[in-house]
Parts: C-alpha cells; sequence; structure tokens
C-alpha cells in the first residue's frame, strides 16, 4: 500500500469508524478479492462493535499489499460512496510526489466499478510530453475502446 494511501487511512480512522459498516459488504468482498484471509475476517468479526471492527479492519488493511486500497475503495462504491469521495479528495489535497519516483495513475471506472492503473518508478517525466500525450487522446478514442452502450467516466490524475 502506498504511504499516502496509509496516512489517510490513518488520519481518517475515527471518521470512518464512524461513518462505514464493514460487516455486511466491505469484510466479504475484500475476502473474496484475496486482501483478508479466513483469520483477519474472524479476527475482525469478532469484535463487539461496528465501530471496533471498522478499526480493526484498518488496522489490517496497510498490511495487505499493493491491491489492498484500491479494492477497499472499490468495496466503499455501492453503500458508502460519500466516504470513497471524500477520501478521494482527501487523496487529491495530499501534496504531490516530485522527482524520481514520482508517481502517474490513470483511473477508468466502466459502469461504475473503478480499475486502477498505475505505473510507478517512472524516472525523467517531461510534462509538456505528458500534456501533448493528453491532448491527443480523444474522448471518441475511450468510447470507441470501450464500446457501444457501456457507460464509463474517465478521470486522469497525473503526481509528478
Amino acid at each position: 500500500m502506498d504511504q499516502a494511501h496509509r496516512e489517510v487511512l490513518r488520519k481518517q480512522r475515527l471518521y470512518l469508524s464512524n461513518q462505514i459498516l464493514v460487516s455486511d459488504t466491505i469484510v466479504q468482498f475484500l475476502y473474496q478479492e484475496n486482501i483478508l484471509t479466513a483469520s483477519h475476517v474472524e479476527e475482525i468479526e469478532s469484535q463487539n462493535t461496528s465501530k471496533r471492527k471498522t478499526l480493526s479492519l484498518l488496522d489490517v488493511l496497510p498490511t495487505r499489499g499493493p491491491r489492498a486500497f484500491d479494492l477497499f475503495m472499490e468495496s466503499l462504491l455501492q453503500d458508502f460512496s460519500w466516504v470513497r469521495d471524500s477520501l478521494l479528495q482527501l487523496l487529491e489535497a495530499q501534496p504531490a510526489a516530485t522527482g524520481p519516483g514520482s508517481e502517474v495513475q490513470l483511473t477508468l471506472s466502466v459502469s461504475k466499478t473503478p480499475r486502477l492503473i498505475s505505473f510507478q518508478n517512472i524516472k525523467n517525466i517531461n510534462p509538456a510530453t505528458l500534456t501533448s500525450s493528453i491532448n491527443s487522446f480523444h474522448l471518441t478514442d475511450i468510447h470507441n475502446l470501450l464500446g457501444v452502450g457501456i457507460s464509463w467516466h474517465l478521470t486522469i490524475r497525473f503526481r509528478l
């Protein structure tokens, strides 16, 4: 999990524990996606209150690999979209990384299911080249790529 993601989860622990209920779908979705193990699910579900269950999940999540945050965010889409939106705004407000090892992220949502494509350790990025590449990529290209009749949303966020 990226350091920025860890920081947002740490700083928003109390907010998250008051806003989301992890038992119904979130824990099961993360188990289904191999982010949580059966013992993690058992530990989380053994907590007495919803708040403690959420805090227990937040303790485990940062240790579960690079896909953990993105899949956690995906698990929030259906029932807790306002929480997801709030976390995304906080991430966007964080200072951008600069220099070697900076990150470029593209987020593509098709039918409300986000997919994050991440290119890490990109060195010597020329912002002018990046801008011209984006300018030459048209929305009709996206539509042709996805097909007719599919709803889509594209967000491109660069951190340089």
